[in-house]
């Protein structure tokens, strides 16, 4: 099983070249700026079309979980099979 983990991409993530794995995690911070719902639905939409079986996102700093920041974006589902911690 290969895992790959990346973190602090604070909204860079359309930028990265990640490596092929069965496992994809993203260990915080993937979101610029910490109120701005746009942010979460580009993240969400780039994480789903990443072919890494498994995802699992953890929130970061100033990040509750992925999709329901203080309330806002809640309408936009996560990837199938994405855990947030």
């Amino acid at each position: 099983m290969r895992i790959v983990c990346i973190s602090d991409t604070h909204g860079q993530h359309a930028k990265l070249s990640v490596p092929d794995g069965d496992v994809l995690i993203h260990a915080g911070d993937f979101m610029a700026f910490g109120d701005r719902p746009k942010e979460i639905v580009d993240f969400n939409q780039w994480l789903g079309k990443q072919p890494h079986r498994h995802k699992v996102v953890i929130a970061g700093r100033g990040t509750s979980v992925a999709g329901t920041h203080r309330g806002r974006a809640r309408s936009q589902p996560a990837p199938a099979r994405v855990p947030g911690l």
